[in-house]
């Protein structure tokens, strides 16, 4: 426990109470004791293991919700007047749906996000992904094209750092 407490960052009589509270509200002892030594017993093997998927899950929850708050971050453009701004909303659009074309076509390397719909068949997806980023990018490629060996390669290196 002493030298348990200051990697937690609490004091050992802290820690202490602690664990004796959570031993009480689960209902058995979760480490055997001797007077040198503390070693997890059955119960707290159990409780360990459950307590790591739970961890596991909350962290799978937030990563989640993160993901789908980056996706449904709208683009926002301002303007003092409306003409200029139906303008660059035609354009965007005319350039959104060009790419997706282009996307779905070319035996050449694209880029893809979520934001432009579905990513199209036959394609490898690669992440390219930025904690600080509100999006994260793909790099895409014909599965069955000639530069396919070259893509997997190019995503190999991506993947690998």
């Amino acid at each position: 426990m002493s030298a348990a407490a200051p990697l937690l960052h609490i004091t050992q009589p802290a820690l202490s109470r602690s664990l004796r509270r959570l031993e009480a509200e689960l209902g058995c002892k979760l480490f055997d004791c001797s007077p040198n030594a503390m070693a997890p017993n059955r119960c707290g093997r159990a409780a360990v293991a459950r307590a790591r998927a739970v961890l596991a899950a909350y962290d799978a929850l937030v990563a989640t919700v993160a993901e789908e708050s980056r996706r449904s971050r709208p683009t926002r453009v301002g303007t003092c007047a409306p003409a200029p701004l139906r303008a660059v909303v035609a354009a965007m659009e005319e350039a959104a749906l060009v790419f997706a074309s282009l996307s779905a076509t070319t035996p050449l390397l694209t880029f893809y996000t979520e934001r432009a719909g579905q990513p199209p068949t036959g394609r490898t997806l690669v992440p390219i992904e930025d904690a600080s980023a509100a999006q994260t990018f793909y790099l895409l490629w014909k599965q069955d094209g000639e530069q396919a060996q070259l893509a997997e390669q190019l995503a190999a290196t991506v993947r690998d750092g």
